[in-house]
């Protein structure tokens, strides 16, 4: 196991028996112990402060959070934020990203983290769109399918993300397939979103993951413009025809 993975699954035992060597840093001295600490564990300073923020143990082990140098939770989980937020496969690589996620999503997922979850991806999409640079993008591509795959998504992210803004993206992901195994939203509903490309549907329908039935009801819409119509009959087509 990786060190970070070994921090951020770590029980509250485990956790106590890390740390046991700490004492609360001088006035003006945590980042020289959190430094000095992640080196320790073959970490850098960000990669420590996330997993043990992120690691719902430390609730249990309240006073290590003093011993990091933080007053409270608060303090921690706001340092832990900004960094999560901000850093674009850096001091947090792409496998500590699914980590994150992988500890997040245990059980039925929690979308109360999807306010956080969507602030990192609005700065990270500002890094793609200003680098182009391969490898994080598909850093990317994987942190995408990992948040849908972990169930941190609520309707209100999946409204925010089907903007027609994000449409450049989603196809980078395939993301609307992924939007549609979450039951949040139904075909028809997808169809009907003005943010959704007709390039987006005429896949989905092709794929099999909007029924004919359903792709046939939406050529009913007067407001269909007449490309979309004409595109969608050939998809239909395609798929009866086998």
């Amino acid at each position: 196991m990786r060190p970070f993975e070994r921090l951020l699954y770590a029980t509250d035992a485990e956790l106590a028996r890390i740390f046991r060597h700490l004492q609360p840093p001088a006035p003006g001295q945590q980042e020289r112990l959190l430094d000095e600490e992640a080196r320790e564990l073959g970490l850098e300073r960000g990669q420590l402060i996330c997993a043990c923020g992120f690691n719902p143990n430390l609730l249990r082990v309240p006073a290590l959070v003093r011993l990091l140098g933080y007053a409270n939770f608060d303090g921690l989980w706001k340092s832990r934020n900004r960094i999560f937020v901000v850093d674009a496969y850096r001091s947090l690589s792409i496998d500590d990203i699914l980590a994150i996620y992988t500890v997040l999503g245990r059980g039925d997922g929690d979308t109360a983290f999807s306010d956080l979850i969507k602030e990192r991806l609005t700065q990270l999409e500002e890094n793609i769109e200003a680098t182009i640079n391969p490898i994080t993008l598909g850093s990317y591509r994987l942190e995408v399918r990992s948040i849908y795959g972990r169930n941190l998504v609520s309707r209100r992210f999946l409204d925010w993300r089907l903007g027609g803004s994000y449409a450049v993206l989603r196809r980078q992901t395939g993301e609307v397939a992924m939007m549609l195994d979450t039951g949040l939203i139904s075909p028809a509903e997808i169809l009907a979103e003005p943010g959704v490309t007709v390039e987006e549907k005429v896949r989905l329908v092709q794929d099999g993951l909007i029924p004919v039935e359903t792709a046939r009801e939406h050529l009913a819409e007067p407001s269909l413009s007449d490309g979309e119509r004409r595109a969608m009959q050939q998809a239909i087509a395609r798929v009866a025809a086998g």
